[in-house]
């Protein structure tokens, strides 16, 4: 069956709740070529919906020169 369905829908782009997005982060020199940081995040209402449940992240990275 080749049928082409067309069919159009009206659609809200206002924001439901406004999106708050805190993080704490740190940086400590591991020697003179290299270094580990850490992160926590924490987003309230994510992507603008006013009920979404809070979001969560962490992360660490190391970096080093050769």
């Amino acid at each position: 069956d080749k049928t082409v369905v067309q069919d159009s829908e009206r659609v809200s782009m206002t924001p439901s709740g406004r999106e708050i997005d805190l993080q704490l982060a740190y940086d400590s020199p591991l020697g003179q070529a290299a270094s580990v940081s850490g992160w926590v995040m924490m987003q309230l209402e994510p992507g603008h919906v006013a009920d979404a449940d809070p979001a969560y992240g962490v992360g660490l990275k190391f970096s080093a020169e050769f």
